[in-house]
């Protein structure tokens, strides 16, 4: 197993309940690909430089993880088709 770093952006709109409903959704979504969470970061309310989707701001979250290689591209299609999520940026730390 690899170890990787998840970074995501998360609306900055959204209200505190949905932000729980999400992170439990992101949890499950790992727990669902055999991901082991090492750390996560909840780095709060940042603003963006530029907008997304007409969003000026965002809560950022990192998540340090252990992955099997094979469960990568499982973990990339589930958090693309997450809407809760406005980005993400999965990087191996190790080789």
């Amino acid at each position: 197993m690899a170890k990787y770093e998840l970074a995501l952006l998360v609306s900055g709109e959204a209200t505190p309940a949905k932000k729980k409903s999400l992170k439990e959704k992101i949890d499950k979504i790992l727990e669902g690909v055999g991901a082991k969470t090492e750390k996560e970061d909840d780095l709060g309310k940042v603003e963006l430089t530029f907008k997304i989707k007409k969003i000026a701001s965002s809560f950022f979250a990192v998540y340090y993880l252990e992955l099997s290689a094979e469960k990568v591209g499982e973990l990339t299609s589930k958090l693309k088709s997450e809407e809760g999520i406005m980005r993400y940026l999965l990087l191996r730390k190790d080789k």
